[in-house]
């Protein structure tokens, strides 16, 4: 076990992390560098795991894949730093320096109080592990108000009001235990969300795929209505399909990839929803030219 930050050499100290463990992996498009139990580790700062990974990718510049990997060789005395860093800006109270910080927006600042000295502390938003935090706490997420306590405390404290908010949310979704369709409310909600978290952040493609995956995962969702939802989130009716396409086609090239020849099908499916079913009175005039521009691009005839 590490300190939290590491580094302080004071035995009494309680506040404690798991090292983070790595595992090099090499591929046929390069080198890769997995941290294993990154849940572990955000488990124990409090803090959702996407935020931390954010932030890493963000400083080494460097892309992640999945949840845990980032790609490039990473040794882990530079991991550590940016770990650090990440625990400086976000972690750690400014007064006390304790890791006792409970997250809250205020508008549209993100902000913490510090359960250990009742100081407000401001955090940056803007940077893509803020904006991670934010999206975290937009969806109801939240955080155990005694860093030490017991984890069955931990989740009478905090997760049960977690998950009966989202359980409150559920209730409001009358086709949560029906059968899917393009027009369920489950399927309109998301495509709001999606759009609404990554409104200023729309072409940091590895963001948007990790809130797809969440929302699959939370509301149970068919991977053929991924690519629809990733259509209709991304390119509103304010949000040029043809235009854009290039700042997000990654997306769907992983979306097709996960699939593999069942996934082009459902790609080319979500297409005609897109421009016939879900907003045809402003986007049907770009149908034909994104379908010369995807041939054109050979995005139908991916490998």
């Amino acid at each position: 076990m590490l300190t939290i930050p590491s580094g302080i050499n004071d035995p009494s100290y309680r506040y404690k992390m798991p090292k983070m463990t790595l595992k090099q992996e090499s591929r046929l498009n390069g080198v890769k560098t997995n941290i294993a139990n990154i849940d572990d580790v955000a488990s124990a700062l409090r803090v959702p795991s996407i935020s931390i990974m954010k932030f890493m990718t963000s400083e080494l510049g460097a892309n992640m894949e999945q949840t845990s990997i980032i790609k490039g060789k990473h040794t882990y005395a530079d991991l550590l730093k940016h770990l650090d860093k990440f625990i400086e800006k976000y972690v750690l109270c400014k007064a006390c320096r304790y890791p006792e910080l409970r997250m809250k927006m205020e508008g549209k600042d993100l902000k913490s109080v510090c359960n250990s000295c009742g100081k407000t502390n401001s955090h940056d938003g803007l940077h893509k592990a803020g904006k991670a935090l934010v999206n975290h706490l937009k969806q109801g997420g939240g955080q155990a108000t005694d860093i030490t306590q017991s984890r069955d405390i931990e989740e009478e404290v905090n997760n049960e009001p977690e998950e009966q908010e989202i359980d409150d949310d559920r209730e409001q979704l009358s086709d949560i235990d029906e059968e899917f369709v393009y027009t369920s409310r489950r399927i309109v909600k998301i495509i709001g969300s999606i759009h609404d978290y990554t409104s200023e952040d729309l072409d940091d493609n590895d963001f948007v795929l990790q809130l797809l995956e969440e929302h699959q995962q939370n509301f149970k969702v068919p991977q053929e209505f991924m690519y629809f939802i990733a259509l209709c989130g991304l390119f509103p009716p304010n949000r040029n399909p043809v235009k854009h396409w290039s700042k997000n086609e990654k997306v769907f090239i992983e979306l097709v990839r996960q699939e593999g020849k069942v996934g082009k099908e459902h790609f080319m499916q979500a297409v005609v929803l897109y421009f016939i079913r879900q907003y045809n009175s402003e986007l049907s005039k770009y149908a034909e030219t994104f379908m010369y521009t995807l041939l054109q691009e050979n995005v139908l005839n991916l490998q």
